[in-house]
C-alpha cells in the first residue's frame, strides 16, 4: 500500500540549503543534486521501511542518500511518512 510522504518546514529549509550549499559552484550540480534527491526519496512511498531503524525505534528511520542523511517518522495509522530533517553526514 502507498505511502503519502510529507515534509516538514524544517526538511524544506535544509534542502534550500543544499541547493544554496552546491550553487554556490555550481547551478547544474545544485539542480542535479536535488533532482536525484527528490527522485530517490520517492522509494519511500512504496517502501516506507528501507531506512535504518533510527535509535531502536520501529517508527523513526534514516535513509541514506549519497551523502545526506534523511531523517523521517512512520506514521502506518495514516499511511504517511513524514521527513523531519536532512543532514549532510559531516554535519553532527
Amino acid at each position: 500500500m502507498s505511502y503519502h510522504v510529507m515534509v516538514s518546514k524544517r526538511a524544506e529549509r535544509d534542502f534550500d540549503a543544499i541547493f544554496d550549499h552546491i550553487a554556490q559552484d555550481s547551478l547544474r550540480n545544485a539542480v542535479s543534486c536535488t533532482d536525484n534527491l527528490t527522485s530517490r526519496l520517492r522509494v519511500l512511498i512504496e517502501s516506507p521501511r528501507i531506512g535504518r531503524k533510527h535509535n531502536g525505534s520501529d517508527t523513526k528511520r534514516i535513509f541514506i542518500i549519497d551523502r545526506y542523511k534523511i531523517y523521517y517518522r512512520i506514521i502506518d495509522s495514516k499511511k504517511r511518512v513524514w521527513i523531519s530533517y536532512i543532514k549532510h553526514e559531516r554535519q553532527s
